[in-house]
């Protein structure tokens, strides 16, 4: 008895008896893994985020990331507001109070859209990164899925092709004498209405 390289299928040998087993062992093998297969896939194309994609991953700026920094523009720009209109203004060309909270609203709005456009970004690459991961593994589960089946089939008639061959044999099965450590091949045959036992030693 031989087996399959990758999933441990069984390969009778040309003198292993036919036995009904080896079938329905194959067969339950092959219809586990195809259940497997269609249930990864399953669960694959319903998770929302199935490869945990990041904005990290991909190198891009999280929105947190993006938000921190448009705070401390903002902060830093009320601080210099702040310390600016607390100081006399008797000199030429000093900032008025309402000059530098101008100033101000125009870093927030800045900052403000600044951490949209990073964010609409690693949005769209951390999409783009999924998508095609997910079309790489819809290609490849097509392929695995395709190989199997053509596994399948040949398996299918090469086992189709051996019980023929048994069902024609008059003498298609295998018996060893341990005693004298021979082999023989045996069958029925019917004559005058009898049932006789036929053999013959295989050589």
């Amino acid at each position: 008895m031989n087996y399959t390289d990758n999933y441990n299928l069984r390969k009778p040998e040309s003198t292993d008896p036919v036995d009904i087993q080896d079938l329905n062992y194959n067969t339950d093998a092959i219809d586990g893994k195809l259940r497997e297969i269609e249930d990864w896939e399953a669960a694959h194309l319903q998770a929302s985020n199935p490869h945990s994609i990041t904005p990290a991953l991909i190198g891009a700026e999280t929105p947190a990331g993006a938000q921190v920094k448009a705070n401390t523009a903002e902060t830093n720009a009320k601080a210099y507001t702040d310390a600016h209109e607390q100081k006399a203004a008797p000199h030429s060309g000093h900032e008025t109070p309402a000059g530098a909270q101008q100033k101000a609203n125009q870093a927030e709005t800045s900052a403000k859209s600044y951490a949209d456009i990073v964010a609409n970004n690693a949005l769209n690459s951390a999409r783009d990164y999924a998508d095609g991961v997910l079309a790489s593994a819809n290609s490849y589960t097509d392929q695995v899925a395709s190989d199997l089946s053509q596994s399948v089939e040949t398996a299918v008639q090469e086992i189709s092709a051996e019980l023929v061959t048994h069902k024609a044999d008059t003498m298609p099965h295998l018996i060893r004498d341990i005693t004298n450590n021979k082999t023989y091949r045996y069958g029925y045959q019917i004559q005058d209405g009898v049932t006789q036992l036929i053999f013959e030693e295989v050589v």
